[in-house]
């Protein structure tokens, strides 16, 4: 007899009391007190098991469903803030006051959501839900039960999973989470511990929405649904605006910490150190693994974004970010512009220098239009002649050269630099960056990447490098360093490039050609040169209009003129006639009625000091802030620039530094003795490049740090190099390769290379006698200084016995016949020896033969011709078999039979004809209607009922007579059956006869006997008919017919139906004689095979 576990609800034997499954301990209590104890019903058909795990809002249990018969997972709804259990018993206990409001809060969310779930019985990537219900004053979720570990426990085992594999194993999640986010459900849990991996394969995402149930809006728990490094920063706020990107930064998470080994930071340490240090302490991916391509290392620091505008907006557009091809753009927050660390040291020390191309945003904004309270505000209304700047980081060259002429400014190259990461022809930098503002028709510049460096030429053919935005010496060092002869160059006008940089080259970097092929570049002579036209006498206005047609970029200063009308040009700063290019910053001095004032220079004055200047000066003031190399709350830029002159009132724009770019000093920590990863890691990690160089030691480990430059505790600049030497072990040899050479060169070879020498000789059939048969170590491997490396010399050949292989399988012949070449061939049929052994040989047993010497076996073909049979086995085909084929015949006759039943069992019918049968007896007669057709007959007849009469009707009116001893008078006393009367007046009354005999006249009525009124005095009247005085009578009449019915009589008869049926004879057995086919027999045939080998 078996019981069931209660830790792994497999049966096994009742008179254990350990599973064998599981090593569940029969009889072992709840873990917890408040948790339902192994044994437990639910719905009278949940046995409820051991614990799988719990939290803060709930316990689920493995159960048996004994309806379904199967394994089932059972999550119970127990928050712990909320409700308690007490031990023994099931039901739950709520705790009082506002947590019952809580907990039925969470309840109600919990039983929804369940049933919302259980509609993805398809997605592959959740765990499937299957009921749920209420129950012990709580409510219970069924869902399927898997077997198999955490993606959690598979990263504690494994560290790190390869980049593809990571990808592809949560792709099934990614694409189920997709649909459920449709239905508006959230997961806000995503991390390894919940993500499953199953014993079959499948990798799904758990415990779905746990910790929300019971998160309501008065809960102020949030304990369980924030996980540090998945959860992002709008997780930690009850209020944070919650959605699809929610789950997006917690998968990507995920992946960056399958495949670094590393957990992401904390959201909210990562933003506060964003808005304190200006730097983001998440490292890019490449610094943990070198080999991760630049798609997926894009699109997962896409994700995650800190902030949500800046998020990859979705799981759809995650993947399709993921797989990206070219890789998605790399989308940089607000907080963090750029990772300047990523850059060298001159392209960090240009980036201020380029700021001054974004000042003169300001010359315009000085009318007040705009002020900004940060850098960060929310909204902003471009006034007129203002134009955003595109971000086109991450873009190819010409889209990006497209956006910027689209939004009215003028790209240009600054150059190029080596990415490993990005593509070449890509942009890497922009100035001023994407979101920032500039006049119509100003600069932006731009960097590009021109790839991994230059490729060297090799066995006569070149790789051909990128140079575009390369200077001229650049280009033809780089095409010099591939390996290709001086280029064609040509020249031309391009108002991107900068005079002197390549525009173009004639093939694509990175397509290989042969050495010798010539390459063409084009070279640029900078922007076409245009006439500047004479706008003096315009209005500031018009001016303003016409060169901005050229693409011009137009400033204002003004001079005090009561000669001319206010806003005119008076002068301009390029002469009219001079060469002007697209681009060029042309000042305007304008016509003012009133006095001016000299803009100060306050570059460097904090702001205090600066506005108050301004003030005093009467100008208005707009402060921008924004970050800088200046100290901190010092101006670093300004608007109009000093010592122009402006009116009084105008609005000068200075730039405050927050925050100061300059890098800060950090202390090098000792990483001596680390091994090679950690010493990286923690360098890193503390804002440092790392540079590593490699060197023999006999002292230290392979993979360990020798020493660092510069020393530990040395107080370097934030991003600053740090150069660790890690050991390579004691110094490793390449072993020579001296198979094949004679004993004593193979010899001499290995100890002039510095190896010891072993020397093994043994006979081989291949290798001539004195030469070396192989190594080992083998050839090119790395051994240790002074170690050892054995020689195997050949002997020569060897001659062996021919062993006696008849009967043998050619597997076991050749085994016992190793040292010989055995050739052999199929012939002869056998019915002793099978298919395949060993009939006979040549030469003979017992023959001393040497070593690889031909042994020629005949092998059986197995029996001669089968037995005929209906099928051939599986293995016998046309290619290794002769086969001859025969017909056989079955067949069966057909029997006949008629019968009066409409069915007769094992029969088929297949006719029927009928008749009609004699008239029956008559019925009795009956009122009863009845209708006549084709088998029946009836008969009618009329009877009387009542035979019909006429009614006579006699009336008259008598006076009342005296008579009556009491009363003094007599009434005629009526007799009530007969006579009807009314009293008129009390003089007179009606009496009326009524008969079917017709009276003549004189006709006395019946004497009767009557008594007056009082009821005393009785009379006898006789009454006449007659026409004289009151005696008169008047007569009526009525007619009655006949009443008659009639009644019905029938006779029936019946259809005799006659049945024809058929059935077939048993098949007779297939015979090799033929059988016609008729009506009466039904012929069937089955070829038969007779086979033998080839």
């Amino acid at each position: 007899m078996n019981k069931r576990c209660m830790g792994c609800m497999e049966q096994y034997d009742s008179g254990l009391e350990i599973c064998p499954y599981c090593g569940y301990v029969e009889g072992t209590g709840a873990e917890e007190a408040i948790h339902m104890a192994p044994g437990s019903i639910l719905l009278d058909r949940y046995i409820i098991g051991r614990v799988l795990g719990y939290g803060g809002f709930g316990v689920t249990y493995i159960a048996w469903d004994g309806k379904l018969e199967q394994k089932v997972a059972i999550k119970e709804y127990l928050p712990s803030e909320f409700s308690t259990r007490i031990p023994g018993q099931s039901c739950v206990t709520l705790l009082g006051g506002e947590k019952n409001e809580q907990f039925r809060d969470g309840l109600k969310k919990f039983v929804e959501e369940a049933k919302r779930l259980a509609k993805f019985q398809n997605e592959s990537g959740i765990v499937k839900v299957f009921d749920s219900f209420t129950e012990n004053e709580t409510a219970y979720i069924i869902m399927e039960y898997l077997e198999g570990e955490t993606l959690s426990d598979r990263l504690k085992r494994d560290k790190v999973i390869p980049e593809d594999e990571a990808v592809s194993m949560l792709m099934p999640v990614m694409r189920s989470l997709e649909t459920v986010h449709k239905e508006g459900i959230l997961h806000r849990d995503i991390a390894p511990d919940n993500i499953f991996l199953t014993t079959n394969g499948q990798v799904k995402l758990i415990d779905f929405g746990a910790s929300r149930y019971a998160t309501t809006s008065h809960s102020k728990s949030l304990t369980t649904i924030i996980k540090p490094g998945y959860s992002p920063k709008e997780q930690y706020d009850s209020r944070g605006d919650q959605g699809p990107h929610t789950d997006v930064y917690a998968l990507a998470g995920t992946l960056y910490k399958m495949i670094t080994g590393v957990t992401p930071p904390e959201a909210m340490g990562r933003n506060a150190e964003c808005e304190t240090r200006k730097r983001d302490p998440l490292m890019p991916l490449h610094k943990y693994c070198k080999s991760i391509s630049q798609k997926r290392e894009n699109a997962i620091l896409n994700a995650l974004n800190i902030r949500i505008e800046d998020r990859t907006p979705d799981v759809a557009s995650f993947m399709k970010e993921l797989d990206s091809e070219p890789p998605a753009k790399r989308r940089y927050g607000k907080i963090k512009k750029i990772d300047l660390y990523h850059w060298p040291v001159w392209l960090k020390v240009g980036i201020p220098a380029l700021m001054a191309v974004v000042i003169t945003f300001g010359a315009l904004l000085a009318t007040g239009v705009i002020n900004f309270p940060s850098l960060f505000t929310e909204e902003i209304v471009i006034p007129d002649g203002i134009v955003s700047v595109p971000d086109v980081e991450g873009l190819s060259k010409d889209e990006a050269i497209r956006l910027i002429e689209e939004a009215n400014l003028t790209a240009s190259s600054e150059g190029s630099i080596e990415s490993k990461y990005i593509d070449a022809g890509v942009i890497v930098l922009q100035t001023p960056t994407g979101s920032s503002y500039l006049e119509e028709n100003g600069i932006v510049t731009l960097m590009i990447s021109s790839g991994n460096g230059v490729v060297k030429e090799e066995n006569g053919v070149c790789t051909v490098p990128y140079v575009i935005w390369d200077d001229k010496k650049t280009a033809l060092s780089k095409l010099k360093e591939a390996g290709f002869d001086k280029p064609v160059i040509e020249e031309k006008n391009d108002d991107n490039v900068a005079a002197g940089k390549v525009i173009s080259q004639s093939i694509e970097a990175g397509e290989k050609v042969e050495k010798g092929t010539t390459v063409t570049i084009v070279i640029s002579k900078g922007s076409k040169s245009m006439k500047m036209p004479n706008v003096k006498g315009m209005t500031y206005s018009e001016a303003e209009k016409t060169l901005k047609a050229m693409g011009l970029v137009v400033a204002a200063q003004y001079e005090k003129n009561d000669s001319v009308p206010e806003n005119t040009v008076l002068k301009q700063s390029v002469k009219d006639g001079d060469n002007v290019s697209k681009g060029t910053k042309i000042t305007l001095t304008v016509s003012s009625k009133n006095n001016t004032l000299k803009v100060p220079d306050l570059t460097g004055v904090d702001k205090a000091s600066a506005v108050s200047q301004l003030e005093k000066l009467g100008f208005k003031v707009t402060i921008l802030e924004g970050e800088s190399d200046a100290p901190e709350n010092t101006v670093y830029a300004q608007s109009p620039l000093p010592g122009s002159e402006q009116k009084s009132g105008t609005s000068v724009i200075i730039y405050v530094c927050t925050a100061s770019n300059e890098p800060s000093l950090v202390k090098v920590g000792n990483v001596t003795g680390n091994k090679e990863n950690e010493a990286i890691s923690t360098l890193e990690k503390a804002g440092f490049s790392v540079s590593v160089s490699k060197e023999y030691s006999d002292n230290v480990a392979e993979g360990v740090v020798i020493r660092q430059e510069p020393a530990a505790d040395t107080e370097k600049n934030y991003g600053s190099k740090v150069v660790i030497y890690i050991s390579s072990g004691v110094q490793m040899l390449t072993v020579n390769n001296v198979v094949g050479k004679k004993r004593s060169e193979a010899e001499n070879t290995l100890k002039k290379t510095g190896f010891a020498v072993e020397i093994k000789e043994s006979f081989n059939s291949a290798v001539a006698p004195g030469k070396v048969i192989k190594q080992s170590p083998p050839a090119d491997e790395k051994l240790k200084k002074g170690g050892k490396v054995t020689i195997y010399v050949s002997k020569g050949k060897q001659k062996f016995d021919v062993a006696t292989v008849y009967g043998m399988t050619e597997d076991e012949a050749r085994k016992a016949l190793a040292k010989f070449d055995v050739s052999v061939v199929y012939d002869g049929y056998s019915t002793d020896i099978p298919y395949g052994s060993v009939l006979s040989q040549e030469p003979a047993g017992a023959t001393s033969l040497e070593e690889g010497s031909v042994i020629r076996l005949t092998l059986s073909k197995g029996p001669d011709w089968s037995d005929y049979t209906d099928t051939l086995p599986s293995e016998v085909t046309s290619d290794e078999y002769e086969i001859t084929e025969q017909t056989r015949y079955s067949y069966r006759d057909k029997q006949t039979t008629t019968s009066n039943d409409s069915s007769k069992d094992g029969w088929t019918q297949y006719d029927s004809s009928w008749a009609w049968s004699e008239y029956g007896s008559w019925s009795g007669w009956s009122s009863s209607w009845v209708g006549s057709n084709d088998n029946r007959q009836v008969e009618t007849k009329t009877v009387t009922d009542k035979e019909a009469y006429t009614e006579y009707t006699y009336n008259r009116v008598v006076d009342k007579k005296n008579g009556c001893s009491k009363k003094g008078f007599v009434y005629f006393c009526i007799n009530a059956a007969k006579y009807n009367y009314k009293s008129h007046n009390g003089h007179f009354q009606k009496e009326t006869y009524t008969t079917r005999n017709r009276l003549s006249a004189n006709t006395a009525f019946n004497k009767e006997k009557y008594f007056c009124n009082c009821g005393e005095h009785p009379y006898y009247i006789t009454g006449y008919l007659t026409s004289s005085g009151d005696k008169w009578y008047n007569e009526t009449s009525k007619y009655y017919p006949a009443v008659t019915h009639t009644e019905y009589r029938y006779r029936e008869r019946r259809k005799i139906y006659t049945y024809y049926y058929y059935r077939w004879d048993d098949w007779s057995d297939y015979s090799e004689n033929e059988v016609s086919q008729s009506s009466d027999r039904e012929v069937r045939t089955k070829t038969y095979y007779s086979y033998r080998r080839k």
